[in-house]
């Protein structure tokens, strides 16, 4: 029988400015195969999720995403196929990100209970832009002239993309690492070259204790969950707790590397606090709300 998990997530957050950075979820484990590919059809049965960000809303045309990913475990091959599709919006300009991403697994068991799995990305993004929508020096000390006489300028371009993950799990922990645009793909919109950087993810979760009823059904849950990247010159850091009092879902997480000194003066290591309420009906569909 399949089960079908939908999570939706909106997501305002505080975030500072980043050049050439991926679009980010507060929410990491909703968006499974955006986090590691290794996680691709990780359940028994096929998975459809959707995700929806809307940053900074009280700004006019801030910062929205939309991620929908597809996943199914194939038994008999010990291996998951999936994909997603993703779209992101930033600021005035209409600057927009949107492609297309699909992931493959392999589950290699180690007893009943634990297993390494690895995962492959391959993806194709489309970026663009509204020109209109900018206003340019030369066109400033043209009196305002209507259209900008800017050369070199691209108002779209496309690149191919490629990532890989492992992870590890058994019944209480997993831990997991991934890499993303390991070919460096260029996404300058300018007759240069401008490499989008590697991203890289290290996550973990342990789980402290559960309760089941009958039929093995689990009644409640506490798992604690961590989050690392880092990209270019950028890094950051997600503490969590989940707990999963049936049928309700409540989550916290702490945004912040408080024990590192910041790179720039002006730059802060405290940064947020996510909440998070959600629904699960009978482990077939979940929806989620995160602030």
């Amino acid at each position: 029988m399949r089960r079908i998990f939908l999570h939706i997530i909106f997501i305002f957050l505080s975030a500072n400015a980043l050049k050439a950075q991926d679009p980010q979820f507060s929410q990491p484990y909703a968006n499974l195969l955006y986090l590691n590919p290794a996680f691709t059809g990780e359940t028994r049965v096929s998975r459809l999720s959707t995700t929806y960000r809307n940053q900074w809303s009280s700004i006019e045309k801030g910062y929205s995403s939309y991620i929908a990913a597809f996943d199914h475990n194939e038994r008999k091959l010990h291996s998951g196929f999936g994909g997603y599709l993703l779209y992101d919006q930033t600021g005035l300009n209409g600057f927009r990100v949107s492609g297309i991403n699909l992931s493959y697994a392999y589950d290699a068991k180690i007893d009943r209970w634990s297993g390494i799995r690895g995962g492959l990305s391959l993806g194709y993004s489309f970026m663009n832009f509204n020109e209109n929508d900018l206003l340019f020096a030369d066109q400033i000390i043209r009196d305002g002239a209507a259209t900008s006489i800017e050369g070199n300028l691209r108002d779209q371009t496309s690149y191919l993309d490629m990532g890989g993950g492992l992870l590890y799990y058994n019944k209480f922990v997993w831990a997991g690492i991934a890499v993303n645009h390991i070919n460096r793909p260029n996404i300058s919109l300018m007759s240069m070259e401008e490499r989008l950087p590697m991203k890289f993810s290290i996550h973990t979760g342990i789980n402290i204790w559960n309760k089941r009823g009958q039929w093995g059904k689990e009644l409640s849950s506490l798992n604690l969950v961590a989050h690392y990247k880092f990209q270019g010159d950028f890094d950051q850091l997600d503490l969590g707790v989940y707990y999963n009092m049936d049928p309700l879902v409540f989550g916290l997480w702490y945004r912040g590397l408080p024990l590192i000194k910041s790179y720039e003066a002006n730059y802060t290591n405290h940064e947020s606090v996510i909440l998070l309420v959600g629904l699960d009906y009978k482990d077939k569909f979940r929806i989620g709300y995160s602030y």
